[in-house]
């Protein structure tokens, strides 16, 4: 990527999403709805969609309900961002873009806990969204 490696080129994404007001204004915004039961709802059947694997370089995903609204869980079996960096033959840059996560999550208002993720070879990316 324009001459760089993989971790400098994650590194500088990783400071441009860190510093984009634009980025920072947006996600507050999607990020006050998160833990509504409206919004969970939604996600809910989105993700029942992405199921059908329509779309091949879609995510593939599942939501799970917190036992309160306040967390939800969300695995993604299928990674969109795996796919389209394998497709452009640069896998390597696809773990750096998960840690892009805390960022957005930090930025909505929640912690967010995973364990694993298809970048690094797993099986499945483990979200675990918890309000502040």
């Amino acid at each position: 990527a324009c001459g760089l490696s993989p971790e400098e080129t994650g590194a500088a994404f990783f400071r441009a999403m860190e510093k984009s007001a634009v980025f920072r204004l947006y996600i507050r915004r999607f990020g006050k709805k998160v833990f509504t039961k409206k919004w969970q709802d939604r996600r809910n059947r989105i993700m029942i969609e992405t199921q059908k694997r329509e779309y091949p370089a879609n995510f593939v995903a599942e939501f799970i309900y917190g036992e309160t609204r306040r967390t939800y869980r969300v695995n993604y079996l299928e990674c969109g961002i795996c796919k389209l960096y394998a497709r452009e033959h640069c896998p390597e840059l696809a773990p750096y873009m998960c840690r892009f996560d805390y960022i957005m999550a930090e930025h909505m208002g929640c912690t967010l806990i995973r364990t694993k993720t298809i970048a690094d070879g797993a099986s499945l990316c483990d979200f675990h969204f918890i309000e502040k």
